[in-house]
């Protein structure tokens, strides 16, 4: 089953708090199940990235939103477009904050990315390749 997919980066307000991307995930998580969306946000030095995943429309008012939440600056879509299936099924919000990993975790998502990218190179799906493409240069920045 196809499904609708976008992938968006933003800066955060240079004093953004844990507590406030904390308030992000949650408003999230509140929001994203009962209107079928899925997806994943990381966050590294002061950037998001983030792919969201579920009917079109209801992913695109969910980035409506997200542009004037004033916890963002300089939203801009990457990629938006169909996948074959949902890549964050289980997660209504996958978390990745890469100050919060552990020595060899970076290393770890690094390798993930590019394994992802790889796996997927066949498939197709240029959303989903910008999404993963996103946080590997994310974390070589």
């Amino acid at each position: 089953m196809k499904v609708y997919q976008l992938t968006y980066r933003s800066e955060a307000i240079p004093e953004i708090s844990a507590k406030e991307i904390e308030d992000i995930l949650d408003e999230a998580k509140t929001h994203n199940s009962p209107n079928g969306i899925t997806g994943c946000l990381v966050y590294h030095n002061g950037n998001f990235i983030q792919l969201l995943e579920g009917e079109e429309e209801k992913v695109l008012e969910i980035y409506s939103y997200i542009k004037t939440d004033k916890r963002h600056q300089n939203p801009h879509v990457i990629s938006k477009g169909w996948g074959k299936e949902r890549v964050f099924k289980d997660w209504n919000m996958a978390y990745i904050d890469m100050a919060e990993l552990k020595v060899g975790d970076k290393e770890k998502l690094l390798k993930m990315s590019v394994d992802e990218l790889t796996a997927m190179s066949d498939e197709n799906n240029y959303t989903l390749n910008l999404f993963w493409y996103n946080i590997f240069i994310l974390l070589n920045e």
